[in-house]
Order: structure tokens, then C-alpha cells, then sequence
């Protein structure tokens, strides 16, 4: 088992790792450097860019070792120093999330990646997201922090909360979306991303999630969400699925090590077929 302390596959520096030994270790620092790292490629506009601005750079969540590389190539300046726009990197929030995962993880502080959903995007709706949870100093609370959310964010989507300490039911996980969807709080179809919505969303963001808890940040598996668009109802079997998925993080979540087994994942082979 490695602890939240330790690097994963996806959020290991590697052979970039001395260029991250100069940076501060506070949380509030370490935002500010993601940021000046990105933009992000949905949101080109907030930051007075075209889509054909981002429009060439692949989608893929890469490798933290591998973004590195990217954005040093781009330009050797400190890391501390905002990138001008053009050369910064098209993300999705996804690559916020892993980016501060990784520095958080380099300066000694417990950290993992969550896969869930924000309320801050869209009025009335639970837009699907990816953020970082960091545990504070006196061990006892895992903080959720989201990186995307810089100056020009914030401006545009009327954000006047600290990023770095995310209020109560501004950003839920995937297990919290779907006790609301199970206790029928909340309507399933408020859960998804764009066109793409519904109970079987919160199913795909189950199985991330707990991936996430395990050091698998990204995974071959991660084509569920295509596979099961397909599906338009999700059947008693598959919703016991997911209560077992999410029993499974609960557990996760208690813990301050990652495991390197798939609890409860096993049952989603089959949503594939």
C-alpha cells in the first residue's frame, strides 16, 4: 500500500522533479503555479483566445512527468512565473487536478484526486468536474481544492469563495452525488456534462473515482462513459453496481493509503459488453 504522500504513475514528476524543488510548499502557492501553467481549453474565451487557439493541443490527460516536459519545452522559466498565454497549455480540469495533486505530493503533503461534480459552472445543474483534496496540517480533514478556479474564472462565473478550501456543496464526489441520486434529492438528470446526463453518468464518475482513490487518475477503463451513453436506463443490476462502487469509496476514503487492488470494480466489466 502507498500513502497519499507518494506518487502515483500519473502524478510523478520524474525527470522534471528538480525543476519543482524550488517551489513554496503552501497550498494557496502551489494554486497560483497551476495556474499560471494553463488554460483551459473549454474556456478560451474567459481568457480572450479563440477555440483555434487550443484547438491543435490533444485532449488527453497526460502523465504529470510528460505535462511537465511539455510546458518546459514551451518555455524555461521558473515555474513560479505565469506563463503568457501562448505559452501556457490547453487543460481540462482533470490535468488542474493531477498537476496539483503531483506538487502537493513533492512538497511531503497528502494528497489524492477526486472525480465528482461542481455546482459553480451552470445554475441548477452539477456539471461534472475533477478537483484535488489535500489533508490539513492537523491531519484530521481532507480540504478540496480546485485549481481551474484562477482570477479569470472566478471573474466570469461570479466566484467569490476560496478555491484552495471549497464551501460545503460547491463541488460534491461522485459517492455524494450518488447518495442524493439514491435518497431522490436530487434528479438524476442534474448530474453530467453538456448533452450528456443522467443516472448512468454518475455511474461512469463512480468508477473514476474510486480508480482515482487508487492511484489510477486515468485507466484503460476510462471509455465507460462512451459505452454506456448507449444505455438510456440503468436496471436494478447496475444500480446495485453502484451502491457496491460506492460502498467501496466510502471505504477508500477512510483510509490514508491508496490500495493496489479494485475494490468493487470488477461488476462494471460488464457494462461494456
Amino acid at each position: 500500500m502507498k500513502s497519499f504522500v507518494e506518487q502515483g504513475a500519473m502524478t510523478s514528476p520524474g525527470k522534471c522533479a528538480p525543476a519543482l524543488d524550488a517551489l513554496p510548499s503552501d497550498v494557496a502557492s502551489l494554486l497560483a503555479v497551476v495556474r499560471g501553467l494553463f488554460v483551459h481549453r473549454d474556456f478560451p474565451d474567459f481568457y480572450g483566445l479563440a477555440e483555434s487557439d487550443v484547438a491543435s493541443q490533444a485532449r488527453e490527460t497526460l502523465p504529470l512527468e510528460d505535462r511537465l516536459d511539455q510546458i518546459l519545452q514551451l518555455s524555461d522559466r521558473p515555474l513560479t512565473v505565469p506563463r503568457p498565454l501562448e505559452h501556457r497549455v490547453a487543460a481540462t480540469c482533470r490535468d488542474y487536478a493531477v498537476m496539483l495533486c503531483g506538487l502537493l505530493r513533492h512538497k511531503s503533503l497528502a494528497a489524492r484526486v477526486r472525480c465528482g461534480f461542481a455546482s459553480y459552472f451552470l445554475p441548477g445543474r452539477w456539471e461534472d468536474h475533477w478537483i484535488c483534496e489535500y489533508l490539513d496540517a492537523r491531519g484530521d480533514r481532507w480540504v478540496r481544492a480546485d485549481a481551474q478556479l484562477d482570477g479569470v474564472h472566478c471573474d466570469h462565473l461570479a466566484i467569490s469563495f476560496n478555491p484552495s478550501d471549497l464551501p460545503d456543496r460547491t463541488f460534491i464526489t461522485s459517492v455524494e452525488a450518488w447518495d442524493l441520486i439514491r435518497k431522490e434529492e436530487v434528479a438524476p438528470e442534474c448530474f453530467g456534462h453538456g448533452d450528456a446526463a443522467g443516472e448512468w453518468f454518475l455511474l461512469v464518475n463512480l468508477a473514476r473515482d474510486c480508480l482515482a482513490l487508487q492511484g489510477r487518475e486515468v485507466s484503460p477503463w476510462d471509455g465507460w462513459r462512451s459505452a454506456l451513453g448507449r444505455v438510456p436506463e440503468i436496471d436494478a443490476a447496475r444500480r446495485a453496481t453502484g451502491d457496491h462502487v460506492a460502498s467501496a469509496i466510502r471505504n477508500l476514503e477512510q483510509q490514508r493509503k491508496m490500495t493496489t487492488s479494485m475494490p468493487g470494480l470488477q461488476p462494471f466489466w460488464s457494462l461494456e459488453e
